[in-house]
């Protein structure tokens, strides 16, 4: 009697996982038309198919595909304004490079020729 209940039970819970995931399946994808429904009353099960679904059904499912669909537009948008963000980053910061790198080989000679003859008077003209 035990190990028939808990095998009862058990059959139970595996149907209620298979109906979430059947579910959250058929939220994605709304193709059929029909829906089995099945109903244990004692010992017996019984199929009961529903021929259409409800007004109110339909109109859940079309709120579900227009949520998902603005979410979908949204991240994709939000993912093309973060690649622009990075990509003027990025270019602000090469633009920046090549003018430091251009100043530095522009005025290096000159700096170096300053400091030249600034460092030789002063390890000419340091004490012995």
């Amino acid at each position: 009697m035990v190990e028939k209940s808990q095998d009862l039970l058990a059959n139970f819970m595996k149907k209620q996982a298979s109906v979430k995931s059947s579910k959250h399946n058929s939220a994605k994808k709304s193709t059929s038309s029909l829906k089995s429904v099945e109903v244990k009353i004692g010992d017996k099960e019984f199929d009961i198919e529903a021929e259409e679904m409800t007004d109110e059904e339909k109109l859940e499912e079309a709120k579900k595909e227009s949520r998902s669909k603005a979410a979908n537009t949204d991240q994709t948008r939000m993912i093309k304004k973060l690649i622009l963000e990075n990509i003027a980053r990025y270019v602000l910061l090469i633009a920046l490079l090549v003018i430091v790198a251009l100043g530095v080989i522009k005025l290096g000679p000159l700096l170096f020729e300053m400091l030249h003859g600034l460092l030789f008077k002063v390890l000419i003209g340091a004490p012995r």
